[in-house]
């Protein structure tokens, strides 16, 4: 076998210009830098920049994707673009440069790291396109940046092929180890923590099932929220099983800015949250025996139907002359306002406990003392964390007092 060296144009091709050199430096930097705004994001529990809660940075950054065994992967990201650019900079030392075996190793790492990161990139968009169906504008910014970058190193720094196949298979089985690692033991998407009483009178909630049931869930949500909604839909297939076993309060948490101070801003898939919330509200209290039909109408569909459909379908159910007395009172903006104030509340006291839990919904009161934040990845998961919190709920209150 031919030992490469720099005089040998059969085994190592030249070197790439110091221009080009700026370029992948700068291109390194960039997608370190993006990498470790997500990491920062992911491991203060708290949003980006432009992503609301419910939006697709957040159903992307808040699935178990996000993560492997528990670690945002932006942080491995982050440790790829570092490496990068240690290497980047060494090929400006004539230390490296002068010694042919060193500048063959240096050649072989870059082809190592720049497939993972092509590898990474391809993964996780595929993730985002066709199982989450949502986009994250931060994480895609990372993956183009870091592609352009994996290329550029592939065309001018990888040895000739017998070299760059090992180096290659070395990146992609990196990544292949990742791939198996996500598909077969996914991070939660979903938190259990224990809670205090906060005193909360279930009979001034509106109410879905049997208002005497022996169990009480409460559930803050959203109706623009997509999480919110699966969560729903989850504890509808846990209302169909037990019909007797439970009821399901309901406690209406916009996460648009104009109802919901804690919001600065509003991503636009939350455009109407307040009003959502008022026109459900006024339906709750004119005409109660109306609302559980109202609020399965609103999950009908994958998202909200549009806010006119919405206030005409409530004119359908009561007189228009009541909605809009109802509308202008002050009533439901005051109720609303009470309910984030509980959701803000139950957020501090998970703080208070050291556990992050974000600051927004779906959260899920449950009767064994445990407040579910967010939702599980499956039904059959969610199905089996709320029957082993009513059967200790149901045994607590069988226990003698």
């Amino acid at each position: 076998m031919t030992e490469p060296t720099e005089t040998n144009p059969a085994t190592v091709a030249p070197l790439p210009t110091k221009a080009l050199v700026r370029l992948m430096l700068a291109l390194a930097v960039l997608a370190a830098g993006l990498s470790f705004y997500l990491t920062l994001a992911a491991a203060r529990s708290s949003g980006l920049a432009g992503c609301g809660e419910g939006s697709g940075c957040n159903t992307v950054l808040t699935s178990p994707w996000a993560k492997v065994l528990g670690f945002p992967v932006a942080g491995g990201a982050l440790l790829l673009y570092a490496l990068v650019f240690i290497q980047l900079q060494l090929l400006g030392s004539a230390r490296w440069t002068a010694t042919p075996r060193r500048l063959h190793l240096l050649r072989c790492g870059c082809t190592t790291l720049a497939c993972a990161i092509l590898a990474a990139a391809g993964w996780f968009t595929f993730l985002q396109a066709n199982v989450l169906k949502a986009f994250c504008p931060w994480c895609m910014a990372t993956h183009a940046t870091g592609a352009l970058l994996a290329v550029l190193l592939l065309g001018t720094l990888a040895p000739k092929l017998r070299a760059a196949l090992p180096a290659a298979a070395l990146g992609l089985g990196l990544i292949a180890i990742l791939i198996t690692i996500q598909i077969f033991k996914p991070t939660p998407t979903h938190r259990l923590v224990a809670y205090q009483n906060v005193g909360i009178d279930v009979s001034k909630y509106p109410i879905l099932g049997d208002p005497h049931a022996p169990q009480v869930l409460v559930l803050l949500f959203d109706y623009t929220c997509p999480n919110c909604r699966m969560l729903h839909g989850y504890i509808q297939q846990a209302a169909t099983r037990w019909p007797k076993r439970f009821a399901i309060v309901l406690a209406n948490v916009p996460l648009e800015h104009t109802c919901n101070p804690h919001y600065f801003d509003t991503d636009p898939m939350h455009e109407h949250g307040c009003e959502y919330a008022r026109l459900a509200l006024t339906v709750w209290r004119v005409h109660p025996v109306q609302f559980a039909a109202y609020d399965a109408w609103m999950y009908a569909a994958e998202t909200p139907p549009p806010i006119a459909e919405a206030r005409a379908k409530v004119a359908q159910l009561i007189a228009p002359r009541q909605l809009d007395e109802v509308l202008a009172d002050g009533w439901a903006a005051d109720f609303i306002k009470h309910q984030i104030d509980l959701n803000w509340l139950l957020r501090d006291k998970a703080r208070a406990t050291g556990i992050r839990i974000g600051d927004g919904v779906p959260t899920l009161l449950l009767p064994d003392h445990t407040l579910l934040a967010g939702r599980p990845g499956t039904a059959e998961e969610f199905l089996a964390l709320l029957d082993n919190a009513l059967k200790k709920a149901e045994a607590l209150s069988a226990a003698p007092h």
